[in-house]
């Protein structure tokens, strides 16, 4: 790698950032310097390198944010941040994870973009679209502060011409709050890296959905820490795979809190010679007594050559829990296509409908229409260029 710790000094301060956001960028790059290259190798033969070249990648060059909000909701470009806002940034960023991995240290030194989403106490039903056009190497991050008892649903849509992505969620969820994310990643071939972490208080509720149609290797890491009493969080992953695409997930919970509860759900369909590595872990400490962890993942495969190894795991640390996990790979239900076969329709056309049904129970979920409907056509042309 190009960038040396001048080039990261000479970022920041073109950035006018604050001594403390350089600190740590400094940080990550000393424990970049000192870790293995970036390369996974999966025993379905997923090899894949997120090693990039900084000159030929234009390491510093800045991505492009479309801001749709509505309610009591604040949206910042970072660039845009005034002086108090520029000092939330400094603060926050990167207290929600630990430097653990060569991405997330690329990435913290790296950072090149973001948004600060600030959710006012007690301000409820807001609602912001987030759009992101990666151009060039995108390390982008969004930060989300939902103050106590605040209620939103957060949009990002990612596109561009990007060569590698490495996108950065941080979610702080304060007392009483409640946060969707949605995302959906429809990016070119290429390399993305996706880490999303929420730590939530008391009672706070955390809902992510997570739709990957693009790219044509992702690594994903979906992780909520519930530390309050009473918190829970839902995740649902969802993946449509084609060509020649490698997905390896993560969904991960640690429960810390009492009385706290979480769902992992992961569904995906693989085509072509496309493969998923999907893991799912589940951790209950050993004072998070009455929690409730539930895991399931499902993965359809639409070819002979497509492949799939589904992982869940628990950890358990006490006794008062209640904690399931369940993971199937296979064809489709061919049960189910007779029955739609008897009502008059092809085998072909049966297929369709029944994978186009798989994901609209998430495609449903998306809340901004236009995306919604741009995820149920690509799932539509997939399963069109499977039948001719």
């Amino acid at each position: 790698m190009g960038a040396t710790k001048h080039d990261v000094e000479m970022h920041s301060k073109k950035l006018g950032e604050t001594g403390v956001l350089l600190n740590k960028r400094l940080n990550a790059m000393e424990k970049l310097e000192q870790m293995p290259p970036a390369m996974f190798k999966h025993g379905l033969g997923i090899i894949t390198s997120f090693e990039i070249d900084a000159d030929e990648l234009q390491l510093f060059s800045q991505n492009d944010f479309e801001i749709i909000s509505s309610g009591k909701a604040i949206a910042t470009n970072f660039a845009e941040a005034d002086e108090q806002q520029r000092k939330i940034i400094a603060d926050s960023i990167g207290t929600t994870y630990e430097i653990s991995s060569r991405m997330i240290a690329m990435h913290t030194a790296f950072l090149n973009s973001g948004i600060l989403v600030q959710l006012p106490k007690n301000a409820d039903s807001s609602t912001i679209h987030i759009k992101l056009k990666a151009a060039h190497t995108d390390f982008s991050h969004i930060l989300v502060i939902a103050e106590e008892g605040s209620k939103a649903t957060i949009i990002e849509e990612i596109s561009g011409t990007t060569s590698y992505r490495s996108g950065v969620v941080e979610i702080i969820a304060k007392a009483n709050s409640e946060i969707m994310y949605a995302a959906v990643q429809k990016l070119p071939e290429c390399k993305n890296f996706s880490y999303k972490k929420a730590v939530l208080e008391e009672n706070a509720n955390v809902e992510w959905l997570d739709i990957t149609t693009g790219s044509s290797a992702t690594k994903a890491e979906v992780y909520s820490e519930l530390k309050g009493d009473g918190s829970k969080t839902s995740m649902f992953s969802v993946f449509f795979g084609n060509k020649q695409q490698q997905y390896d997930l993560y969904s991960k919970c640690t429960h810390i809190g009492r009385n706290t509860s979480s769902e992992m759900h992961t569904s995906g369909a693989l085509k072509d010679k496309s493969k998923a590595v999907q893991q799912g872990f589940a951790k209950i400490e050993e004072k998070a007594y009455n929690a409730a962890a539930h895991q399931k993942s499902k993965i359809l495969l639409l070819s002979e050559d497509a492949k799939a190894v589904p992982t869940p795991k628990l950890e358990i640390d006490n006794n008062e829990v209640a904690a399931t996990h369940q993971a199937a790979v296979g064809q489709i239900d061919y049960d189910k296509i007779f029955y739609l076969m008897s009502r008059g329709i092809s085998e072909k056309e049966a297929k369709k409908v029944f994978v186009e049904g798989f994901f609209e129970q998430y495609a449903s979920k998306i809340p901004v229409q236009e995306l919604r409907e741009e995820v149920q056509a690509a799932v539509a042309e997939r399963m069109q260029n499977e039948q001719e």
